[in-house]
């Protein structure tokens, strides 16, 4: 993930996700859900063209931009990277979606493994750290406020549910709120 900042190409897209190349670092908690939500995004955008993450989200050789220039020019219809990552953004609330008429709520099963939050790690740039349950808290927070999902349940919200042409989901999210996955339709 950028976050390392390992290489140009990671710290470029820390720039322009975060606005300042100083967020390319794994041990702060600052910017990560805007790290996450751009990954996310861009690699379910990826998937849907049946492109190899190795060369997108991995080495970050195939961005969205590039990714949009190559659709434009394969289509013969413009499309740029925005629309192409409110592509993966559809597909990620989709995902949501159907998690959340799985039984998905925050709080359940959206927590660090035990050992990232018990156990400090012993050596290198990180020694001693670990990451809180207030930490990820916040972070779930403002990843659920950029996703525009109710950040108490994890839900899609009716308004960006709309925003994205998915508006046909929002009665049936009302329906599964609080029933169990056998409960559900």
């Amino acid at each position: 993930m950028a976050e390392f900042g390992a290489t140009p190409a990671a710290r470029a897209v820390v720039k322009q996700v975060c606005g300042e190349e100083r967020y390319a670092v794994p041990y702060s908690c600052d910017k990560k859900a805007e790290l996450v939500r751009w990954h996310e995004d861009c690699q379910a955008v990826s998937d849907a063209l049946g492109v190899c993450m190795q060369v997108t989200v991995g080495p970050y050789m195939l961005t969205p931009e590039r990714m949009a220039a190559l659709l434009s020019a394969a289509w013969g219809i413009e499309i740029d990277a925005e629309e192409l990552m409110q592509v993966g953004r559809r597909i990620v609330t989709l995902e949501r979606c159907f998690n959340v008429r799985q039984g998905a709520e925050r709080g359940r099963e959206q927590h660090l493994p035990w050992r990232m939050m018990h156990e400090p790690l012993q050596e290198g740039p990180n020694a001693g750290r670990v990451t809180s349950q207030e930490e990820m808290n916040e972070m779930l927070d403002r990843y659920y406020s950029l996703h525009g999902w109710d950040v108490d349940t994890g839900r899609p919200t009716d308004d960006v549910l709309a925003a994205l042409g998915l508006e046909l989901l929002c009665s049936d999210l009302e329906q599964w709120a609080g029933r169990r996955p056998e409960q559900r339709q």
